[in-house]
């Protein structure tokens, strides 16, 4: 906490007078310190300071003219005597202590003070020497005041109106009186809660009993200040609260829990610690109201869920008014501030019983303080995988984003149910997207489920070949398919699946982690019998001599490439004019052992008649030496899934024969089905003119030329 100090002494005598301790001589008339929250303080006290809520009473001080807030009587203070060194130190102790009071300070609810009688008289006090009675929780100032004792009898306690009050009869009992007001450690008008907790354990309510932590005995190792502050729930800019790090949808309200000092170890394990917050039901979708679960902030980077359990004793949800995000707060009525603790001081508290249970509380087996708010455990998973398209394309991932799927039991023995909480699409939930292979264009960062829980953006495929792009949640799990075909070996192993142990216990969420794959993939060559400049560079290629009519030969060459989507082939052969026959026939070894087998496809293109014809080699052509042999895949039921087209080019004196056929068709009866990495066999079968002369078979026979089907943007084998 910042405090501020206004200096009332200004040292102008030697350094060695400045350092010895204080006397009544040298201290003859000058206003010695008080820090509280008064208007008499010669200290000043803002109101963001622990001591604008802590107030000395008469007879030390005169009565402050207005108090800052309702008394709380649930905290253990410690008041400190010590030798004043320095009166403008603002320190608690500057010099030897004198005594210590902490277990014998009582409180008195209805005059709202706490009070400890100090019988000077034992401590030989020095009459003139100066000192400061300081009021402390645990290492929190609260306040001081700094004193004399004199030895001028009646004269002393001097009138408690008088400003400053600060001299007292030595060896006389000393009332030290003063209020402790709830606020110490909160905002201003927000809804808090502080009390002194030790091993014996307490359960901690805020003033408007709308959030709460039950500590069993032995949680906690040594006496800490508990404090439950009500926050502002931070919003983003179209208006939902994001209160943690975390991408699932949050609600109010929103709380910070911790210690004073900060807790350190966490609690003691095993030991029951329940943390209680009311949401209202009128905010949250419907859908989501049955799977909400409290979530804290552990550490930083460390959110978890807590298991739901009833909430704990007093907290009551029936008036729930969550805080406005640009500040303000709910009312707090004085009258409520000694109800804040069920056992404290042995003072006896009925707290009110939590109602209105359709609003909301619970959470338990916290492991530190930390803030808080709903919501609704995730998991997601993708829509689709393993997209194709032409470098510079778009493609449109989708995640699915489903509230978990729980299963439990109702009752017990042979009366128990099993019962099943499907999952359900959530709203609202942001899903972040990175490209991580590929360097293709950026695409927008992050993009929010829908009505259906779907989250998609835009893709722009990079350069060719492989593309990957993850999609990620803090606090969302992988959700893994049937069969388990997307799940990711980067995620770790207590991400597959839904977070099973959500209901079983307290979870690290961590952050899920989805990959989708994509091929960006060349625009492949037109199938129109003319080979236009550049069209077949990226093609691989053979030379061989075809045979004319005649019994001449002439230079021919073989090309073969595929894109994503078609392999695509072609023959040129050197020529001087067009001839009347002019057929092209491929022969292909389906599954690349360099055999014959039924089904293999077989691509027939008569350039004369400009007809192709998608075959496929049936029983009695598997042994058999003909080339023209098989059937038509329309004849058994099938259909034509490739395409051809031949022409001469007078200018070049070539003639061209170009095909395409699909990697996978729809006719899984009669084609090919191959994907990437995958190696098939050709042989070519090519009539040029009249008569067998002018027929070719190459490389021989049925004896196939290997061709692996590249993924795009990799090097050829």
């Amino acid at each position: 906490m910042k405090k501020r100090y206004l200096s009332v002494f200004v040292c102008v005598f030697l350094v060695a007078s400045c350092e010895r301790p204080a006397t009544v001589l040298d201290q003859a008339g000058l206003d010695f310190s008080i820090l509280d929250g008064s208007d008499i303080a010669t200290v000043t006290c803002g109101q963001e300071d622990p001591c604008w809520h802590f107030f000395f009473l008469p007879p030390i001080t005169p009565t402050p003219a207005e108090f800052h807030g309702s008394f709380n009587p649930n905290l253990r203070p410690e008041v400190v005597i010590s030798e004043l060194y320095d009166v403008l130190s603002p320190e608690c102790v500057t010099g030897p202590i004198v005594r210590t009071f902490k277990g014998d300070v009582s409180v008195s609810v209805d005059n709202e003070n706490y009070s400890v009688g100090w019988q000077t008289g034992g401590d030989n006090l020095v009459a003139g020497q100066t000192y400061r009675i300081c009021v402390r929780l645990n290492t929190t100032t609260l306040g001081y005041r700094d004193i004399q004792p004199d030895e001028n009898g009646a004269d002393v306690p001097r009138n408690p109106e008088q400003n400053p009050v600060f001299q007292f009869n030595n060896g006389s009992n000393l009332p030290i009186k003063f209020r402790i007001e709830t606020g110490l450690f909160c905002k201003e008008g927000v809804d808090c809660g502080e009390a002194t907790v030790d091993t014996e354990g307490a359960t901690v309510l805020t003033t408007s009993y709308q959030a709460a932590l039950a500590l069993d005995s032995g949680a906690l190792q040594q006496e800490y200040t508990v404090i439950i502050e009500e926050v502002p729930c931070p919003r983003t800019s179209d208006g939902r609260v994001r209160y943690l790090d975390i991408d699932i949808p949050q609600f109010p309200g929103c709380y910070d829990m911790r210690t004073d000092p900060e807790l350190t170890g966490g609690f003691t394990p095993g030991a029951g610690v329940i943390a209680g917050v009311c949401y209202d039901a009128s905010s949250i979708p419907a859908s989501m109201l049955d799977y909400l679960q409290l979530h804290h902030e552990r550490a930083p980077d460390t959110v978890e869920a807590l298991v739901n359990v009833p909430g704990p004793v007093g907290l009551d949800c029936s008036n729930f008014t969550a805080m406005a995000s640009s500040g303000g707060g709910l009312m707090q009525l004085a009258s409520w501030g000694w109800n804040s603790v069920k056992k404290v001081l042995g003072v006896a508290v009925m707290p009110k019983e939590a109602v209105a249970a359709h609003r909301g509380f619970g959470g338990g087996d916290l492991t530190g303080l930390s803030p808080l708010v709903w919501a609704v455990p995730s998991q997601f998973e993708k829509v689709a995988d393993g997209f194709i398209g032409p470098e510079g394309s778009i493609v449109y991932p989708e995640v699915l984003v489903t509230t978990e799927q729980q299963e439990y039991w109702v009752g017990s023995g042979e009366n128990a149910v099993y019962q099943v909480k499907p999952s359900r699409p959530i709203p609202g939930a942001t899903v972040r997207f990175a490209v991580t292979i590929g360097n293709g264009p950026p695409i927008l960062d992050s993009a929010l489920t829908d009505a259906n829980g779907i989250a998609s953006l835009p893709w722009t495929l990079g350069p060719l070949g492989p593309n990957e792009l993850e999609a990620f949640g803090t606090g969302i799990g992988v959700a893994v398919p049937d069969g388990g075909s997307y799940r990711d070996s980067r995620v770790p192993t207590h991400m597959w699946g839904t977070f099973g142990d959500h209901h079983e216990g307290t979870v690290d969420l961590g952050t899920g982690v989805l990959t989708f794959h994509a091929t960006a993939c060349p625009v492949g060559p037109t199938v129109d019998g003319a080979m236009d400049a550049g069209e077949w560079a990226g093609a691989q290629s053979m030379s061989f001599n075809a045979n004319l009519s005649g019994g001449s030969t002439t230079p021919a060459t073989f090309y073969w490439y595929n894109d994503c989507d078609n392999l695509y082939l072609a023959v040129s052969v050197e020529r001087d004019a067009a001839d009347k026959v002019n057929t092209v026939r491929i022969d292909v070894d389906n599954d690349g052992d360099g055999l014959p087998a039924l089904g293999d496809d077989v691509w027939f293109l008569d350039g004369d008649a400009g007809m192709f014809e998608d075959r496929f080699l049936s029983s009695n052509c598997v042994n058999k030496k003909q080339s023209d042999c098989g059937y038509n895949d329309t004849e058994d039921g099938g259909s034509y899934d490739g395409f051809g087209a031949q022409q001469f080019d007078a200018v070049n004196g070539l003639s061209v024969y170009e095909i395409s056929h699909p990697l996978v068709s729809g006719d899984l009866a009669h084609d090919m089905q191959v994907s990437f990495g995958d190696q098939i066999g050709v042989f070519v079968t090519l009539s040029l003119g009249k008569g067998a002369q002018g027929n070719t078979q190459w490389p021989e026979f049925r004896v196939y030329l290997p061709i692996t089907i590249l993924q795009p943007g990799s090097a050829s084998p």
